[in-house]
């Protein structure tokens, strides 16, 4: 009975073992309810799998294990098996964050769940019925990171995301089978990263991007936030596509007012432009234009003549120095004149003389074309050329581009100029004579302009009258104007509102400028005024005064100090100000070094200006730095930034 019991007991084993072979898988086998994988494996996505090796060998995971070292699959999802493998990782010393079952490793001391971290929704990109919402909560994880790292691209958080999400969000880009919404905000992020990785898709979504005014809408302002990539990137294989589209969009086109859509497109075009397109941009800016015959026409042509006028200064393009010329001479196209006049003083001393010549009355093709314009104009009477002569409207443009260039010997032939054109004429190219490199000459003949302008003299289509000239006397960085503008202002005639549109300005200006020694000057201006609108910036002017005194770094570090709640400040203002009346060439490094980390547009300008006048001969690798600097801070598009760069340049050679 023993051996029969024996028998069966054997049998019973061997059954169970058979049973519990057919009812386990292997390694790669199908698993389900039935069979369950054997032990050790885990059943993930319908096969089992090693979780200690699954995550490094699996081409979908093995880039976080790349991060997160001994990187494990728990609960479907891979993650750092222990504390230890998530402190030691590549991800948590780079970038500061990475998960674990039951803690983290994170810069701000907070533990993300797996749904809060970016690689979690990467993977999900792959499974169509999760992809449409793992794009959406990328989208938040982005902007969120941003947010925590103050808006910098670079900061921890958000570098760790753009990493993430990069290149895995590009292949399914390309891959095309994305929704159509979806795919739109994909693209919007890949935008957002500005990342190497996404470059190929941000072409392609360029390249084959077809304007559609019936449907313009959040695909539009997806390409236009790819166009801005694309410009940043600096990625010269769109030069071709950006170019096509350039030349296709309309400004007055449903597209083109999408979301800034037409400025991206300019965007672009500056960052990529290439010879190739030197005569297509020479043939677009001689195109007639007629203000008063089809609005929508004028519109497109603006647009593509400002465009394509701004390109052809940033290639330096000794051919369109004529054509750009008649620009400037055309009444019909003083909306595209300041474009113009920019391009022509990044052509520097060419330029110069070409205005020389003009002014001169020698260059007598384009004296004819001058006057030919100027008739077309009162035919079609257009306000910019009614009451003024076609030779006051020619010198007057000759003299505000060579003030521009801003050569010392361009100087004679401007202040000459003030005394052959109109009343209109000598106003404004007073505006511009702060361009000129500093002397007395220059200065006095600004003074005598401004007391012998009428107070409503059309000079300006921004500022009434002479408000115009007060508002551009800072430029001059010259305290020694301060009394002046006060008796000017103090002493006119007739009542207060009537006076108010240049008292103000000119209270302002005067704090601006004012040294310790004239506070109490301003103060009598300051009584004509209504005390809220001056008294707590007059306080903040004298304190500041006091503090710093003659002491130029003392004024820059306000600059270092700034928060983002002081952007605005008049105190900064005047800080920046100061900084650059009392500057002296060895200064110059200084000075570029605080506009890198000037808080707004208007201080940037400042300390400009204070370059601008440091440099009366020019210098050349100043203008190479401050152009780099520009292009780091995404300000490189600013007319007044960019002429202190061609300005910089133009004055080198004499």
């Amino acid at each position: 009975m023993a051996d029969v019991q024996s028998l069966r007991n054997g049998l019973g084993v061997v059954f169970v073992a058979l049973v519990v072979t057919a009812c386990s898988a292997s390694e790669g086998e199908t698993c389900g309810d039935t069979p369950e994988c054997s032990t050790g494996l885990t059943c993930h996505q319908g096969l089992c799998h090693d979780p200690a090796t699954f995550c490094r060998q699996s081409e979908a995971h093995k880039a976080r294990c790349e991060r997160d070292g001994l990187c494990k699959l728990m609960a479907e999802i891979c993650a750092a098996g222990s504390e230890d493998d998530c402190k030691g990782s590549r991800r948590c010393k780079e970038h500061g964050h990475c998960t674990f079952a039951g803690g983290c490793c994170s810069r701000d001391g907070l533990c993300r769940s797996e749904e809060e971290d970016a690689l979690t929704h990467v993977y999900r990109l792959s499974e169509p019925a999760r992809r449409v919402a793992a794009i959406d909560t990328l989208n938040g994880l982005f902007d969120s990171s941003l947010a925590q790292d103050s808006g910098d691209r670079g900061g921890p958080h958000v570098a760790a995301v753009i990493e993430d999400i990069a290149k895995p969000l590009a292949k399914a880009y390309l891959q095309g089978d994305l929704p159509a919404t979806s795919q739109t905000k994909a693209l919007h992020l890949m935008a957002k990263c500005r990342h190497g990785d996404t470059r190929k898709a941000l072409i392609e979504a360029v390249k084959t991007f077809k304007i559609n005014d019936q449907a313009a809408g959040a695909h539009e302002a997806a390409i236009g936030a790819a166009l801005v990539a694309i410009a940043d990137l600096r990625e010269q294989g769109a030069a071709d596509p950006v170019f096509r589209l350039f030349t296709t969009l309309r400004a007055s086109s449903r597209t083109a007012q999408v979301q800034g859509f037409s400025h991206a497109v300019r965007k672009a075009v500056m960052a990529l432009v290439t010879p190739a397109w030197e005569d297509r941009l020479i043939h677009m800016i001689g195109q007639p234009v007629a203000p008063h015959s089809d609005i929508k026409r004028w519109r497109d042509e603006v647009f593509w003549q400002i465009t394509a006028a701004r390109a052809l200064g940033k290639l330096g393009s000794p051919k369109a120095l004529e054509p750009l010329m008649k620009i400037v001479l055309s009444p019909l196209r003083e909306d595209i004149a300041p474009a113009a006049i920019e391009a022509l003083v990044m052509l520097g001393k060419p330029a110069a003389e070409l205005a020389t010549d003009v002014l001169s009355g020698d260059a007598q093709e384009l004296v004819s074309y001058a006057a030919e314009q100027h008739r077309q104009a009162v035919g079609q009477s257009l306000a910019a050329a009614l009451g003024r002569s076609a030779d006051s409207q020619r010198i007057t443009s000759a003299a505000i581009v060579l003030a521009h260039i801003g050569r010392a010997d361009s100087t004679e032939a401007v202040l000459d100029a003030l005394g052959k054109t109109d009343a209109i004429g000598k106003g404004r190219i007073a505006v511009h004579l702060p361009k000129l490199p500093p002397s007395a000459e220059v200065l006095d003949a600004f003074k005598a302009t401004y007391e012998q302008s009428p107070l409503d003299l059309s000079i300006s289509a921004q500022h009434h009258g002479v408000a115009a000239l007060i508002r551009v006397i800072p430029e001059f960085l010259d305290p020694s104007l301060t009394p002046w503008l006060i008796e000017r202002a103090a002493g006119l005639a007739g009542n207060d509102t009537a006076n108010a549109p240049f008292r103000e300005p000119a209270l302002a200006v005067a704090m601006q400028l004012m040294t310790n020694d004239q506070a109490g000057e301003v103060h009598k201006l300051g009584e004509l005024i209504t005390p809220e609108k001056w008294q707590g910036d007059h306080r903040l002017a004298v304190r500041l005064l006091s503090t710093c005194e003659q002491k130029v770094d003392c004024y820059l570090q306000q600059l270092r100090e700034a928060t983002p709640k002081d952007k605005g400040s008049f105190k900064l203002l005047k800080a920046a100000t100061m900084a650059g009346l009392l500057a002296k060439p060895k200064d110059r490094p200084a000075i570029l070094k605080a506009l890198t980390i000037a808080p707004s547009p208007t201080l940037r300008r400042v300390l400009a200006t204070a370059l601008d006048r440091l440099s009366p001969r020019g210098d050349a690798p100043l203008a190479k730095q401050l152009e780099q600097t520009l292009r780091k801070l995404g300000a490189i598009d600013d007319p007044f930034l960019s002429a202190v760069v061609g300005r910089l340049r133009a004055r080198v050679d004499g």
